[in-house]
């Protein structure tokens, strides 16, 4: 009985996180439309390579008060505002991303 109670428990962690990201990939598109078709509009925006751990924009999208605030940072310390980032299809988390 116990291992079922763990396995119903993992099973139920396990698909919140992966049901989770996709209506705020969802939100994030609502907030910048300019990212609904670009080759970033993937996990790897806010996550770091794939995995649930969130890179620098995505801690900053999840702590900001609004969108305009979040499109005004730099969240990668590039010198280079979220905004233009997505303008440009690059990663606003990812320094390295030009």
């Amino acid at each position: 009985m116990k291992t079922y109670i763990l396995l119903t428990f993992t099973l139920i962690l396990v698909s919140s996180n992966l049901f989770a990201y996709p209506s705020e990939l969802r939100s994030l598109t609502r907030s910048f439309p300019v990212i609904a078709d670009s080759v970033i509009a993937q996990c790897t925006l806010c996550h770091l390579d794939d995995e649930y751990d969130l890179n620098q924009f995505g801690l900053d999208y999840d702590d900001s008060d609004s969108d305009e605030e979040l499109a005004a940072m730099d969240s990668d310390g590039d010198g280079i505002t979220n905004i233009l980032e997505l303008e440009n299809s690059t990663y606003p988390g990812d320094s390295t991303s030009k």
